[in-house]
């Protein structure tokens, strides 16, 4: 599955390598002053007399390597990254954990400044080169056994090791030097056994980062994500609080329209001489009609008195009900 990298993941990127850098420097002056710093070259002492190329490779990590270089008699090896990035974690690594080949323990430090990395070089890597090579299309592993690879391939320079995978119809040969293997894998075409092959670069397994490496930056971009995160959700939440705040106040504005209404609309009432009793009518109330002095109903044109005397003497009729949009009114009427 196809990795997209996203605005966040560059970002961390960029910090992570700014950070190295910072921290490779500071290594690499610290322990060898300050005309150490670049240096891609380190040191490795007290190794046993029967310890090989290819243990001391099992035990480096960190990134691609330039060259090998054991010197068995003096019992010392030295190791030239591609990186000085990558000789300066690997050393900061030895450094906490220590570093143990065929039981012993190693001592680690640093070797002649290697100068810059050459222009040729670079570019070679840059377009994928490594010390290890790949031979594909194997079919005749009797044929192709690791003799005749070693005797072939050896033409170019020392080998470090050579691994076949049967089961993919592959092997790898790796060598010390990462200049042997450039001029391996164009001399290598020109034999006749070698044309009919797949033959490219193939991955330094010194290249990988070290376990405590990869759960440290694992656990640092992890942690980036969460700050990320955490500062989106501030950013929802100040937006949801903004809009929080526009709807109080159109609440606010309805409620004062509302209120604005109402009072219109208790004006045209009280113009009407009618006064609204919201607690005796259910949810629509009771409209009484108040007529102190209002016209007679009579067709005689009789006034009707405001309220009842009971000193006079009248005649009552019994109250008649008239129908108001949908609401019940009640009259009283006294002649």
């Amino acid at each position: 599955m196809e990795h997209i990298v996203t605005a966040a993941d560059r970002e961390f990127i960029s910090s992570a390598l700014v950070q190295q850098s910072a921290a490779a420097a500071q290594i690499a002056t610290q322990a060898g002053g300050a005309n150490n710093l670049g240096n891609r070259t380190v040191y490795l002492g007290n190794l046993h007399q029967e310890s090989s190329v290819e243990e001391i490779c099992n035990v480096v990590r960190g990134g691609l390597l330039q060259s090998i270089r054991f010197l068995k008699e003096r019992h010392v090896c030295f190791i030239t990254f591609i990186d000085p990035i990558a000789a300066a974690q690997f050393f900061a690594m030895c450094q906490l954990h220590g570093l143990t080949i065929h039981n012993r323990r190693i001592k680690v430090g640093w070797g002649k400044h290697s100068g810059p990395l050459s222009n040729a070089l670079s570019l070679a890597v840059s377009n994928g080169a490594s010390r290890n090579i790949y031979i594909g299309n194997l079919n005749d592993f009797e044929f192709y056994n690791p003799q005749k690879l070693r005797t072939d391939f050896s033409k170019f320079g020392d080998i470090e090791q050579i691994n076949y995978l049967e089961e993919k119809n592959c092997a790898f040969i790796n060598f010390v030097n990462i200049a042997n293997a450039i001029k391996a894998i164009d001399g290598i075409k020109s034999f006749p056994d070698y044309k009919n092959l797949k033959i490219n670069f193939g991955k330094d397994r010194c290249g990988n980062l070290p376990r405590q490496f990869q759960n440290h930056i694992h656990n640092n971009h992890n942690n980036f994500q969460n700050q990320n995160q955490n500062q989106n959700q501030d950013q929802d939440q100040d937006q949801n609080l903004d809009q929080g705040e526009g709807q109080d106040q159109n609440l606010d504005q309805a409620s004062d329209q509302m209120s604005q209404h109402l009072s219109h609309s208790q004006q045209q009432t009280s113009a009407l001489g009618l006064n609204v009793d919201g607690g005796n009518g259910g949810a629509f109330g009771i409209i009484e009609a108040q007529q102190p002095h209002a016209a007679s109903p009579f067709s005689d044109g009789r006034s009707t008195p405001a309220s009842q005397n009971s000193h006079q003497p009248h005649q009552q009729q019994q109250p008649s009900l008239h129908n108001l949009e949908g609401f019940e009114i009640q009259t009283q009427s006294q002649q």
